[in-house]
Parts: structure tokens; C-alpha cells; sequence
């Protein structure tokens, strides 16, 4: 393997370690640091396929651990958050909304692994994107203090649920 290949594969799998380390955090109280975390590993999400490309050492282990990290850190951690912190309830709607988002970054992420052209341009809304979005947006929201903030919030998990399984077109970042 090398140096280059296996640089780029550690630091995906430490973006991996990132997004499981903050649900850990989360659950233990450390939001704040958990958040920074979730960011954190969207940062190394951003360069490490890059990389890979201009290295020409792109792997099925690289494209699977960086699969792996857009569930952790984009797709489940966000979630966590939201719910650890209360800004979602348990309840029926909560529960089919945050399983819609779950399925639709399932397919997004499909599509993308089975994406015939790995051109730069991508159909869906990419998770990572739609995950930093949702915390975005999440704290925005908590920061304003409104007390709409469930339904707020289950309407932005909608949305981004709709354009990761949407065929828009968006430029690989």
C-alpha cells in the first residue's frame, strides 16, 4: 500500500472515529464538543476522495470507510444530537421522519457507489452536506429560541431527506 494510499485511508477512518466519538460525547453531555466533532469530520469528508483522486489511489477499503463515515457522522450523529438534546420528540412523527432521512442518505449513498460517471457533478444532495445542514440549521433554530422548534425541525429533515433522494444535480465539493 502506498504512503499516499494509506495516509488518505487513516484519515478517513479518523473522521469515522470523529462522528462515532461524538454520539459518545453527545450521550455523556459534551454537546458543544460533539457538534465540533460532527464538523470536524465533515472537513476530512471534504478532502480525503479528493485526494485520493489527485493521488490516483482510490480503494474499495477508501470508497466503504468513507461510506461508513457519512452514516456515522452525517447521518446518524446529527440525529443523536437532536434528540439527546430534545429538539426532536419520541414520538410516531418524529420517528417516520428521522427514518425517512435514514433511508433517503441509504439511497443517496447508493446512487453515489453505483454512480456509472464519477465525474464531479453528483445527483442528490450529498449526506454530508445534508447532515452539516441539519446542524446548522438545528442550532440556528435553538439559538433563536422559538418554540416551534420540533415541527421547524422535522420540516428541514423533510427537505434535505427530499433533495438527497432528489436526481438535482450538485458540483463534488
Amino acid at each position: 500500500m502506498s504512503k499516499h494510499k494509506l495516509f488518505i485511508n487513516i484519515l478517513t477512518l479518523f473522521g469515522l472515529f470523529l462522528g462515532a466519538g461524538s454520539v459518545i460525547l453527545a450521550i455523556k453531555g459534551h454537546i458543544g464538543l460533539a457538534i465540533a466533532m460532527i464538523f470536524l469530520s465533515a472537513l476530512i469528508d471534504r478532502y480525503d476522495g479528493k485526494w485520493a483522486r489527485k493521488y490516483r489511489v482510490e480503494s474499495m477499503l477508501g470508497a466503504w470507510l468513507d461510506t461508513s463515515n457519512d452514516v456515522v457522522s452525517f447521518l446518524l450523529a446529527p440525529i443523536v444530537l437532536l434528540f439527546i438534546l430534545g429538539w426532536l420528540p419520541l414520538d410516531f412523527i418524529s420517528i417516520f421522519v428521522v427514518v425517512l432521512w435514514l433511508a433517503a442518505g441509504f439511497y443517496r449513498l447508493y446512487r453515489f457507489q453505483h454512480q456509472a460517471d464519477k465525474a464531479e457533478i453528483v445527483q442528490g444532495l450529498p449526506s454530508t452536506m445534508a447532515g452539516t445542514l441539519l446542524l446548522l440549521m438545528a442550532t440556528i433554530l435553538s439559538l433563536i429560541g422559538t418554540i416551534l422548534i420540533h415541527p421547524l425541525l422535522l420540516f428541514v429533515l423533510l427537505l434535505l431527506s427530499l433533495a438527497m433522494m432528489s436526481s438535482r444535480r450538485y458540483k463534488k465539493y
